[in-house]
């Protein structure tokens, strides 16, 4: 009898301890899916302590130990009862998604976007409750279209995030990603060459932008909005909206003192118009070199020093064109988007200032520097372009070789995807110029293999299937064509290339 009260009293007790913490069945799953993930990120480290560059099969196996996190605590699970029972289960959901997002993140490193991908569609589908999940899946969706170069999937993609998540008020010295999507897809249209759909995301960009003002933000979100606003006005050359915007950003900010590192982004704008509009643009220039001196650490920085550099070069100044060009080189070697130009840029000036031996020095320098660029694919062709100008077509033929190596060194340098078409599409070029059909029949097929649908296929198709006709080679050129009616069915020229074909006989 004793024994039995004994026993029922340490149920009754254990049953207390379970109602103070909440279901022992979830407060179980939490403690083990964050023991598991304790675990995983643990065996992450060690994977990375132990070389440099983990491959392919070790990022695997570590994102084996992330998915336990999910087998441990399968869920479903509801965010119901009282406050205690919600927090856990938001914690459960909270360690669950953390791990998947690892995993993801993993799969992608190891070039496996698919398995990112099937993760990325699962926690969106999945996390409805769980928004910052739901949110990270979706960009890692982005990453995963763009390494499987399924490039309408990465705008569609883009646009449903738009749709989906608004813009969060800023970290310091920060900015919500949600905000440069826009940008990115205009960046995306361009590097497809579609620069007429490029021209059409510009304009959706602004109406975004312009459709967050007219809801109440925060000043810090408020602010940054307005900055995109201002430069898309500047990319669409309405310097009059432009300026306007400027001067709406200058009083915002003026007024809120934790905004003052944002008058780089109007000392930009102002500069960039007077520059640009106005007949002596040495005002406008000497406020963009101000802003690279008293924000050197704002992203506007190399910017502004670019545009400046730019502008003295356009009016013929090219001593200190070139001086600003090597002064971006010093102070933002690292900057992605202004250094490989910069670069570029200055082997160009030196060109012109009569320097080609420093010049042919600066065009090879950068698929070295900056192999991920589309100034390191246009570099050799620039070394070949100034042998044309001269009438040196035995140099420039000789350069074909160096040329076509550096393009094969960059493709295989290039895990993005980013360069390689464009690098691809500068050898078919190479090719065609000295008519080498061996060359450009390979190329062309290997586009068909490893780029397709990209816009740079279509066009070398197109111009295979001519060439194919000219070394009359009828077959491989009514192959082409029946190839790019397969893979281009909606591009604007398919009617033509059909009468083209049915003049081939196919």
């Amino acid at each position: 009898m004793r024994r039995r009260t004994f026993r029922q009293v340490l149920v009754i007790g254990t049953g207390l301890l379970l109602v103070g913490c909440g279901s022992g069945a979830e407060q179980a799953a939490l403690y083990r899916a964050e023991k598991l993930l304790y675990e995983a990120r643990k065996a992450e480290t060690q994977a990375r302590l132990a070389t440099s560059q983990p491959d392919s099969t070790a990022l695997l196996q570590v994102r084996e130990a992330f998915l336990k996190v999910k087998r441990s605590a399968p869920g479903p699970y509801k965010l119901e009862g009282d406050a205690r029972g919600r927090a856990r289960v938001a914690a459960i959901m909270r360690t669950v998604g953390t791990a998947e997002v690892s995993g993801g993140r993993l799969a992608l490193e190891a070039k496996r976007a698919d398995l990112a991908l099937e993760t990325a569609q699962r926690l969106q589908s999945g996390a409805a409750t769980d928004t910052a999940t739901a949110r990270q899946a979706a960009f890692m969706a982005v990453a995963a279209y763009q390494s499987l170069r399924r490039y309408d999937d990465v705008v569609a993609q883009m646009k449903r995030i738009l749709a989906t998540y608004p813009p969060l008020s800023p970290p310091p010295n920060g900015e919500d990603p949600v905000l440069a999507i826009p940008e990115a897809i205009v960046n995306l249209r361009r590097n497809l060459g579609e620069e007429q759909a490029a021209a059409r995301e510009l304009r959706e960009a602004l109406e975004y932008y312009q459709g967050l003002l007219r809801r109440p933000q925060t000043p810090a979100l408020e602010a940054q909005v307005r900055a995109r606003v201002l430069r898309t006005h500047l990319e669409l050359n309405q310097v009059g909206r432009a300026l306007e915007e400027a001067n709406t950003l200058e009083r915002l900010v003026m007024a809120t003192p934790s905004l003052r590192s944002m008058l780089a982004e109007v000392g930009y704008a102002k500069g960039k118009i007077k520059a640009s509009t106005e007949k002596n643009p040495s005002e406008g220039i000497a406020i963009l070199d101000r802003i690279a001196t008293d924000f050197p650490n704002s992203p506007l920085a190399p910017r502004a020093l670019f545009e400046a550099a730019v502008q003295t070069e356009s009016k013929g100044r090219l001593e200190d064109a070139r001086a600003r060009y090597e002064a971006i080189l010093q102070r933002f070697p690292n900057t992605a988007e202004v250094a490989p130009l910069s670069l570029y840029r200055l082997g160009v000036v030196q060109e012109k200032l009569g320097d080609w031996g420093r010049a042919k020095a600066t065009f090879e320098s950068i698929p070295v520097h900056y192999p991920r660029s589309t100034a390191a694919a246009e570099a050799p062709v620039a070394v070949i372009q100034h042998y044309a100008r001269e009438g040196r077509r035995t140099a420039a033929e000789l350069y074909f070789s160096k040329a076509l190596a550096t393009y094969r060194e960059l493709i295989k340098q290039d895990s993005t995807g980013q360069v390689a078409p464009l690098a691809r599409m500068k050898m078919y070029q190479i090719y065609a110029a000295g008519r080498d059909s061996n060359g450009i029949y390979e190329i062309a097929d290997e586009m068909l293999r490893v780029d397709r649908g990209h816009p740079y296929t279509a066009q070398v198709l197109l111009e295979a299937a001519r060439a194919a006709k000219a070394f009359g080679n009828s077959q491989r050129a009514t192959a082409y064509l029946r190839r790019f009616i397969q893979e281009f069915p909606r591009s604007p020229v398919i009617g033509d290339v059909r009468r083209e074909l049915k003049e081939h006989g196919g």
